[in-house]
């Protein structure tokens, strides 16, 4: 059996393609945040590396941090899939703990963010101290959760 170099060209594009699921920020902007969980029959399937209920994400656009319901992720593929699952993906997922600044709390939120995968750790903080956490309230005492931190 042959196959022609279009039907091979297809075949190698749909195995390069990675499904991953997005959140969607009020604004609109979608945000990768982890690949697609397959799911199995009779199972009650759990997003992939994500605690059930919800995560923190940061859109790139509008600079929002803001909760997204895993149960609203919405698969779509991807022709390289994300890193750091994927390390030859041109964009990756980065999980960037914060600490609430207000005075007397430690608590710390996670923060999903899709930026390239080249990005350096001080392009990653220049992102950061674009971030705006107002809708945000600290899982530690129901306060707003401040950020970014006070400079004096």
């Amino acid at each position: 059996m042959t196959l022609d170099a279009n039907t091979n060209r297809a075949t190698e594009n749909m195995m390069n393609t990675f499904l991953v699921d997005f959140a969607f920020c009020p604004c609109g902007e979608l945000t990768a945040i982890q690949p697609t969980k397959p799911v199995i029959p009779d199972t009650n399937p759990q997003p992939y590396g994500s605690v059930e209920g919800s995560i923190v994400v940061a859109c790139t656009k509008c600079k929002r941090v803001y909760r997204f319901d895993t149960g609203y992720l919405k698969s779509f593929p991807l022709p390289m899939g994300i890193g750091p699952d994927n390390p030859q993906a041109p964009m990756s997922v980065f999980r960037v703990p914060i600490e609430c600044d207000d005075l007397n709390c430690s608590a710390q939120i996670v923060v999903h963010i899709m930026l390239r995968s080249s990005t350096t750790a001080a392009e990653l903080e220049d992102v950061q101290m674009s971030w705006t956490t107002s809708e945000m309230f600290c899982p530690s005492g129901g306060h707003r959760f401040q950020w970014p931190p006070y400079r004096h």
